[in-house]
């Protein structure tokens, strides 16, 4: 079973909001009754519940296109990670250059830069460039011509474990129920 009510609620109001705390104590709720329901049928059920991963709460929008052209390239993110594909080797050298090390922020690597701690290589889809924050921001590049910006959301997972101030629970009821 998956309940999405926690983690949408947690990055539309961010991790912290007492609307991400009604979700959890509603699905709290749920998995009691659930939990209880089991229990009176008498059968040893082993039961392992998960969460996909931590959240950080976002303090502000970094607006990629402000710090370089991205005129001809293109761009995949409104996360803590934003990429940048391109087959234009000059491009992408003139784009890295704006951004590694420019900002404090966050980070740019070619995908061989990537430090392996973060465990973020190995994958087609990653870019030619790969911008990471470092900070608790969203980082937003191109939207649809003509189209107003999307809600910025208010907590988003990240690659960074320095951003992610809420751990990830992992609990289990093995034949107790």
């Amino acid at each position: 079973m998956y309940f999405p009510d926690v983690d949408h609620e947690g990055h539309l109001y961010g991790p912290d909001a007492p609307e991400t705390h009604d979700a959890i104590m509603r699905l709290d709720r749920v998995l009691g009754k659930l939990f209880e329901a089991i229990r009176e049928t008498g059968i040893p059920v082993n039961i392992f519940v998960v969460s996909d991963q931590g959240m950080a709460a976002l303090s502000v929008v970094v607006d990629m296109t402000s710090l370089a052209d991205l005129t001809g390239v293109v761009t995949a993110g409104a996360a803590t990670d934003f990429k940048i594909y391109s087959n234009d080797r000059a491009r992408l050298d003139s784009l890295y250059a704006s951004y590694h090390g420019k900002d404090p922020r966050f980070e740019a690597y070619r995908p061989d830069e990537i430090p392996a701690r973060l465990d973020y290589s190995g994958n087609y889809r990653i870019g030619d460039i790969v911008v990471l924050a470092m900070k608790p921001v969203l980082l937003r590049g191109v939207t649809r011509p003509g189209a107003a910006p999307p809600r910025s959301p208010r907590g988003m997972h990240s690659t960074m474990s320095s951003l992610i101030r809420r751990c990830a629970p992992f609990s289990t009821h093995r034949g107790r129920m």
